[in-house]
């Protein structure tokens, strides 16, 4: 009996001794493309390019 008390005694012990580091997180910008001078006159608005409008 003894012997369970101590191995289990042991266990709850070394179960206290992890360490947690911070991740390394990193994000990359997404891509952008500007055009200047080219297709004047055919703006569209965001809103309006995702119901397919323009």
């Amino acid at each position: 009996m003894r012997l369970v008390v101590l191995v289990s005694l042991f266990l709850a012990s070394t179960a206290c001794t992890a360490r947690v580091r911070n991740a390394d997180v990193t994000v990359d910008p997404p891509p952008v493309r500007v055009t200047v001078g080219e297709e004047r006159g055919r703006f569209c608005p965001p809103g309006q390019a995702k119901k397919g409008t323009c």
